[in-house]
């Protein structure tokens, strides 16, 4: 079972089953198994290809609100994109929330806790949050495509594979319903209002947390 623990810094890192991670960067790195939409589209191997239209789709700006009350960990979700390559994501579950950022230009993550006034900024790690959920949207088509269905309002393509079944918005390519575990994750809110340019950097006040040089 998820829980977490505070360092002598103040930020919180998770465990699994009581056992510590060592690192703040490993634990960073480690909120994509709070997802069950994270878990789905990399369980999803050649299932998520695009057209052209859909392609152009993901470069979008929009902000996305998930809900996934059967998860403990991951109960709510926020994404935030500009179109121009700076992504947000916002996990809320039994704890304070945290936030990952990615700049695809740079390849640079930011990280915190919302109330610990420290953030971290690094490279980005194939295993963080944010990098799965891009991988997963430029992967080559396959597995059973499900047709087309209007969800809640958007019109969505579905594909299902490894017990997983997920549809995306046609105009967006945002994920409107997905389904893996015995879970589901819906889309509960959608804007295509763009960001504000504020949300892609850490709150005023925080400051950058200093890491030791690893070996």
């Amino acid at each position: 079972m998820w829980t977490a623990r505070k360092t002598s810094e103040g930020f919180l890192l998770p465990r699994w089953n009581g056992i510590s991670s060592n690192s703040w960067n490993r634990a960073m790195s480690r909120f994509g198994p709070f997802s069950a939409v994270l878990a789905a589209v990399v369980l999803l191997p050649g299932c998520l290809g695009r057209t052209e239209k859909e392609n152009r789709a993901k470069h979008k700006a929009y902000q996305a609100t998930y809900s996934c009350p059967g998860n403990f960990a991951y109960q709510s979700s926020h994404i935030y994109r500009d179109g121009a390559g700076h992504i947000r994501i916002d996990i809320s579950g039994q704890g304070p929330t945290v936030v990952h950022v990615l700049d695809q230009k740079t390849n640079e993550t930011l990280a915190w806790t919302e109330g610990v006034t420290k953030y971290i900024r690094r490279s980005s790690l194939p295993t963080d949050p944010l990098v799965m959920r891009v991988r997963a949207e430029g992967l080559a088509k396959g597995g059973e495509a499900l047709g087309s269905e209007i969800i809640s309002g958007h019109k969505c393509h579905g594909w299902r594979a490894a017990g997983t079944e997920i549809w995306f918005d046609d105009d967006f390519g945002c994920e409107v319903l997905v389904k893996v575990g015995g879970l589901t994750t819906t889309l509960t809110q959608f804007s295509p209002q763009p960001p504000d340019p504020s949300v892609f950097q850490p709150p005023p006040g925080y400051i950058q947390a200093s890491r030791r040089a690893r070996q």
